[in-house]
């Protein structure tokens, strides 16, 4: 099981709201210049700023293929927002400090894997909905990113358990 990612915020190239047509080309060629190699990409920040820093709504794409939309707050990624990985894994919900706090849904790319309910520090934590890629379904509660204290899964097979869960696995004998 792949469970929830901290994000990393660097500092990007910072392009202030708005961006005018006329000045595209001089924001392109900003994204596309480095120092060793002219084409590498770099992470991009297009928004709302605040003495510099990213503030209010904005969009920031990093240069490993992340794309990040949604609130900052003083050059953090604090409020709702979306978060598209790289590898095809997408958050969407409640951030505080660039990690997911809150309410939200992770969907794990490729598989049709997601979670939704409740998250602190980036990690599933609390009341939640678990679906599994094998289609096993999980409702209940989360600790630490694990399944932790009472619910119920109902297995791709039809049988189903509701009772403790202690560290990710079933714990005594439920129903």
């Amino acid at each position: 099981l792949q469970s929830p990612r901290k994000v990393k915020a660097n500092k990007p190239l910072l392009i202030p709201e708005p961006i005018e047509a006329t000045g595209s080309k001089v924001v392109l060629d900003a994204i596309l210049s480095g120092a060793d190699n002219p084409k590498k990409l770099r992470d991009l920040y297009h928004g709302g700023t605040r003495n510099g820093r990213r503030h209010g709504k904005g969009t920031q794409k990093f240069e490993n293929g992340d794309i990040y939309k949604g609130d900052f707050k003083i050059d953090a990624l604090t409020g709702q927002g979306l978060y598209m990985f790289h590898d095809g894994d997408i958050y969407e919900g409640e951030f505080v400090d660039g990690n997911p706090q809150g309410q939200g849904k992770y969907t794990f790319g490729g598989t049709r894997s997601y979670y939704e309910g409740k998250f602190a520090n980036g990690r599933r934590h609390g009341t939640g909905f678990h679906k599994y890629h094998n289609g096993d379904i999980f409702e209940g509660e989360f600790r630490e990113d694990k399944r932790h204290g009472e619910g119920i899964i109902k297995f791709a097979c039809g049988h189903t358990y509701s009772g403790e869960f202690r560290d990710d696995v079933i714990h005594g004998f439920g129903t």
